[in-house]
């Protein structure tokens, strides 16, 4: 993409009979400026800002010539055809970097991201957090016996029935094949996240009707909340992705609450096989 830029760029710009420096100068402004807005409305700002900065600069330029030369003209609507190009491709790098193309949530990487960001301003730790790993078991066979193609729409209809369960201040995301993950945002109490759970096992129990095929599926949760004893923001994901690994080896169905004693299992365990190897 950044080489096909720069050449449809480069061919603009001559065709458009001025290669000097200062809208090459211009070309790139426009490019920090858009890579750096985060909105429509900054990159709206940000764009009328330069052009109208550039079009004074091409005013007194023709007040001091007297000339108005074709490229004169087409230099600000250039300018923003440069911007608008250039937003979409930054816009379709951060949806691949941050999104998962499936589901249209965000993946892994940025929901750790957002967890952050949401519980940063909670410093003093005064408010209730939880994160909910949810596991889903099943769709790996859906795709081998079934079809990839039918398992992405089995994930698009389990993505919309999580939907319905988080309210608009929680988060959702899928974070991996066949996991989601959720943030609940301000929390009245530690049976929350509880409730929720047992929410998602019952939205979940039904089949999905899909080609004439009922696809029935089952989910393993695992819940970590903070402020807790010894807890932390940055290892409220861990926390919730090791409580659903016990509630994993419990059984289908099952949601486990995060406590210290699962690390310490986990560890022993992990020694243990490391001697037996």
């Amino acid at each position: 993409l950044a080489i096909l830029d720069t050449l449809m760029t480069t061919a603009l710009i001559y065709i458009a009979g001025n290669s000097h420096s200062d809208l090459y100068l211009a070309y790139f402004v426009i490019i920090l400026l858009v890579t750096a807005s985060r909105t429509t409305l900054q990159m709206a700002v940000f764009l009328t800002l330069v052009t109208t900065i550039y079009g004074f600069v091409l005013y007194e330029e023709v007040k001091k010539t007297g000339v108005i030369l074709p490229h004169h003209l087409i230099r600000i609507p250039l300018l923003l055809i440069m911007g608008i190009f250039y937003r979409r491709i930054a816009d379709s790098v951060r949806l691949l970097a941050y999104y998962d193309p499936l589901s249209g949530l965000p993946n892994r990487r940025h929901f750790r991201q957002l967890v952050l960001q949401k519980l940063a301003p909670d410093r003093a730790g005064s408010r209730k957090h939880a994160v909910l790993a949810i596991g889903l078991d099943g769709v790996k066979l859906v795709n081998e016996t079934l079809g990839q193609e039918l398992g992405d729409r089995l994930l698009k209809a389990v993505t919309t029935r999580l939907t319905q369960c988080v309210r608009p201040s929680d988060i959702l995301a899928r974070s991996g094949p066949d996991e989601f993950a959720m943030l609940l945002h301000e929390i009245d109490s530690p049976e929350t996240p509880v409730r929720l759970a047992r929410r998602l096992l019952t939205v979940m129990a039904p089949a999905f009707a899909l080609d004439g095929h009922d696809i029935f599926l089952t989910l393993n949760i695992g819940i970590a909340m903070v402020p807790s004893k010894d807890g932390k923001v940055s290892d409220l994901v861990k926390h919730a992705e090791a409580a659903l690994s016990r509630a994993k080896a419990r059984g289908k169905n099952e949601y486990e609450c995060y406590s210290p004693d699962i690390d310490e299992r986990a560890y022993r365990r992990l020694r243990l096989e490391s001697r037996l190897q």
